[in-house]
C-alpha cells in the first residue's frame, strides 16, 4: 500500500468535504473563476497594445502632416509653372512632373512656396524649378518637372540631295519638338526656298540653317552690270567679278572701261550695286 502524506490525510479526514466530494470535484468548482480572470487579463492586455497602436498610428499621421514630400513638391510646381509659363506665340509648351526621389521631405511652409524655373537652355528635356519656404525656418529644394517645347519649322518632304536647290515640293511646315533641333530650324517656308542643300538631308528632318546655303548668284569671272546710285540718278556700266558671291553679299569687281576695282554688293544674278 501506498503512504500518503500528513496533508493528503487530512485532505480525506471526514468532516473536511462534503459528503460525495472529492478534492478534484473542488478543482472542477474553481476553474470558471480562473477562466474569467484569463479572459479578463486578455482583454485589458488587448486594449492596451490597441491603444499603443492607435497613438503610434495617430503620431506618425501628424508627423506626415508636417512634411512636405517630392510628390507634392512636384504637383505645386508643376501647377504654378502651367499657369505661369510664358513662350514666343508661335510655340506651344507641355509640362509634366519629373523624376524625384520619393523619399525626400522638407518641413511643412507655413507661407505660400515661392518658385524661380531656371534657365532652360531649349536642348534638353528637364527643367529646374527652385522651390523655396519663406517661413522663419526657410529652405529651398529643387524640383525637376518634365519640359517639352514645340514649334513649327520647315522640313523635308522627301529626301534631299547635296546640292539639291529647294523648291516648294521639297519642303514644308509642320509641329517638331524643338529640344531635338537644339533651336537650329527655319520656321517659314521663305527662309528655305531657293537655298541650296550642303548635304543629304532625310525625309521628314527638320531643316538646320548650317545644311543650307544661298545659291551663288555671280562667279568668278563672270561678266555683271554695275549699278551705281546717287540720289534718284542710277547709271549702268560693265563689270568683270573678281569674286563669286550670293544674294547681298559683297565681292570685288572691275569696271570695264575704267579698269578701277571696286567693292559691290550682290543684288541679283549677274547684277552688283557699287558700294559708295
Amino acid at each position: 500500500m501506498h503512504r500518503f502524506s500528513s496533508k493528503a490525510a487530512k485532505i480525506w479526514q471526514p468532516g473536511l468535504l462534503a459528503p460525495g466530494a472529492t478534492p478534484c470535484n473542488k478543482m472542477r468548482s474553481s476553474m470558471p473563476a480562473v477562466s474569467t480572470l484569463l479572459v479578463r487579463l486578455f482583454a485589458l492586455f488587448f486594449a492596451c497594445n490597441t491603444v499603443a497602436t492607435f497613438a503610434h498610428a495617430a503620431a506618425a499621421d501628424n508627423g506626415t502632416a508636417n512634411k512636405m514630400y517630392a510628390d507634392e513638391l512636384m504637383s505645386l510646381a508643376l501647377a504654378h509653372m502651367r499657369a505661369n509659363a510664358q513662350t514666343a506665340p508661335e510655340r506651344r509648351i507641355e509640362l509634366d512632373k519629373g523624376n524625384m526621389d520619393a523619399r525626400l521631405n522638407m518641413p511643412r511652409c507655413q507661407t505660400p512656396l515661392h518658385f524661380e524655373p531656371q534657365r532652360h537652355n531649349g536642348r534638353g528635356e528637364r527643367l529646374l524649378v527652385k522651390t523655396s519656404c519663406l517661413d522663419q525656418k526657410r529652405w529651398s529644394v529643387y524640383v525637376p518637372l518634365q519640359y517639352r517645347e514645340y514649334a513649327r519649322a520647315v522640313v523635308s518632304q522627301r529626301p534631299i540631295a547635296r546640292g539639291t536647290t529647294l523648291g516648294p515640293e521639297d519642303i514644308a511646315v509642320k509641329e517638331i519638338p524643338v529640344h531635338k533641333t537644339g533651336g537650329n530650324f527655319l520656321p517659314s517656308v521663305e527662309q528655305a526656298l531657293g537655298m541650296l542643300a550642303t548635304r543629304n538631308i532625310s525625309a521628314g528632318a527638320a531643316l538646320q540653317r548650317n545644311a543650307l546655303k544661298a545659291p551663288l548668284l555671280v562667279r568668278r569671272g563672270d561678266q555683271v552690270v554695275i549699278v551705281a546710285k546717287s540720289g534718284p540718278v542710277a547709271v549702268r556700266m560693265n563689270g568683270t567679278a573678281l569674286s563669286a558671291g550670293s544674294a547681298n553679299q559683297q565681292i570685288r569687281v572691275k569696271n570695264v572701261r575704267s579698269q578701277r576695282v571696286i567693292k559691290a554688293r550682290v543684288t541679283g544674278a549677274g547684277v552688283v550695286e557699287a558700294l559708295m
